[in-house]
């Protein structure tokens, strides 16, 4: 199910990331304001997981949002249904939408990328990408892209699906964790991790390496257990460091320009990052949540 949650004070609300700062003065929390069921309740032990979130589009008042049931659905902020879309596979990432004109792409499960319009739901076009697609989309002003399941990232002609070009990565690894590292957009260059512990920047023009940082070498090998390369932990910029992580090396500071190490930090698990202030925010299935400082590394809790 899906829950429409917002802050709340004396009869006010708003979108998250809303700069109206004065509209959320003295509040105190989070209250439920309208929910919405996906997926068809199962009278069964078995019960899908949702993976995908919901994207937000405050200019045009619009939640968009997909299930595993392959199920797609705009609300607007009271929870009213705009429209339904059927890519006809599952969903397990949020949309991205171009915020001036509000065109919604879709990644399926399948493989399939879905353009389509912002105020009816109506398929653009539809295109599909060598394997399945369980991260978001990124957008520049000619072009969407998505990476596989498989290792490959695809760059689509926003305005008819073309492909423009591919970069493929051929992996050789025995088993791998579930997941795959996102795409981060920073001034024209891609950047993103792999199953084999590649961290790579990618030009936005042609797919081209900028560098490639392969963290597998910093693994110690254990014999007494299989060792997981993946660098899932979708990449984080900021300034002039890209902060990722690999499942078995740990955590990374490296140079934005050129993918050298500036600092490494060997907690294990890691496949989730992000950034809040001077601190890194780590998910690890070791260590579960924790925090660093950025610049001295220091754990905080």
């Amino acid at each position: 199910s899906m829950a429409g949650c917002s802050v709340h004070g004396p009869n006010t609300y708003g979108w998250f990331g809303d700069t109206n700062n004065s509209r959320l003065a003295g509040t105190s929390g989070l209250r439920i304001r309208w929910t919405e069921q996906l997926t068809e309740e199962l009278d069964s032990s078995y019960q899908p997981v949702e993976h995908a979130a919901a994207a937000l589009d405050p200019r045009r008042d619009r939640v968009y949002v997909g299930s595993s049931g392959g199920d797609f659905y705009a609300f607007d902020s009271g929870g009213q249904r705009k429209f339904h879309y059927n890519p006809r596979s599952g969903i397990e990432a949020a949309p991205a939408i171009d915020p001036q004109w509000g065109d919604i792409y879709l990644a399926s499960e399948d493989g399939v990328v879905h353009a389509l319009r912002s105020r009816t739901g109506e398929v653009r076009w539809k295109e599909s990408a060598p394997g399945p697609v369980r991260q978001s989309p990124v957008l520049t002003e000619d072009a969407v892209f998505a990476i596989t399941e498989s290792d490959e990232v695809v760059a689509f002609s926003r305005e008819d699906g073309e492909i423009l070009w591919t970069h493929r990565r051929d992996v050789d690894v025995e088993l791998a964790i579930v997941g795959h590292s996102g795409l981060t957009l920073h001034e024209g260059v891609l950047y993103a991790g792999f199953t084999d512990g590649m961290v790579a920047a990618l030009r936005v023009a042609d797919g081209g390496v900028v560098w490639e940082r392969p963290t597998q070498l910093d693994i110690e090998e254990n014999n007494d257990a299989h060792t997981f390369y993946d660098a899932d932990a979708t990449p984080v910029v900021v300034d002039d460091i890209v902060y990722c992580a690999s499942f078995a090396a740990g955590v990374y500071a490296l140079d934005r320009s050129n993918g050298t190490v500036l600092w490494r930090e060997p907690i294990k698990g890691v496949n989730g990052l992000t950034t809040a202030g001077r601190f890194l925010v780590l998910a690890s299935a070791d260590e579960g949540v924790l925090t660093l400082d950025r610049n001295t590394r220091e754990r905080l809790w």
